[in-house]
């Protein structure tokens, strides 16, 4: 009787336990220093005040660079909004990297921030622009993540992607593994009484 009850100790053990996560694989890391600078809505005049990383224009950013598929990447800019604009409110995100990334890569992508993780699935907006010569991806995070930059902070940033899932075990298929490792702890418990 011990024996099956072990047996079936296992058998939860196995059914209960969480899923393994899928692994995040690093595409590029930076140490950005924020800047404070007043810009310009690039389709309006509309002025906004920003804190962060625009190439050429404001902030400084340790490496822009990073390869993936194939193909290399840059980021243009990465900044926070210091006041609400439009659909954004005040501490949301943006990032710009050039040239176009695939949105379906792209949504499996994370945006990690001195800790903080924001996940590209969940931005307010994801889209390409051509401004001029320059071709990019612009992904808005609307939401207040909870922490604002300073002017001269030096942020640790980076992007990584998700593996793909890791298929759960469907619960009729566990359940039913269960029953078979139960009855061959029966069997074996009962063959040698």
């Amino acid at each position: 009787m011990s024996r099956l009850f072990g047996g079936l100790i296992v058998v939860f053990v196995l059914v209960v336990g969480p899923p393994p996560a899928a692994a995040q694989e690093p595409l590029w890391s930076a140490t950005m220093t924020a800047e404070r600078a007043v810009g310009t809505i690039h389709d309006t005049d509309e002025e906004v005040t920003l804190v962060g990383y625009v190439q050429d224009a404001f902030g400084r950013l340790s490496d822009r660079d990073f390869d993936f598929n194939g193909a290399t990447y840059e980021i243009r800019a990465l900044y926070q909004f210091a006041e609400r604009v439009r659909e954004v409110g005040e501490g949301g995100i943006s990032i710009h990297v050039t040239p176009p990334l695939d949105h379906h890569a792209l949504e499996r992508m994370t945006l990690n921030v001195d800790g903080y993780m924001l996940h590209v699935s969940d931005n307010l907006l994801l889209h390409d622009l051509n401004i001029g010569d320059l071709f990019f991806t612009e992904v808005y995070w609307a939401e207040d993540p909870g922490f604002r930059w300073r002017d001269g902070q030096r942020v640790d940033v980076a992007l990584a992607m998700a593996g793909q899932p890791v298929p759960a075990l469907p619960l009729a298929a566990a359940g039913f593994l269960a029953l078979l490792l139960a009855l061959s702890a029966y069997r074996r418990g009962a063959s040698r009484n």
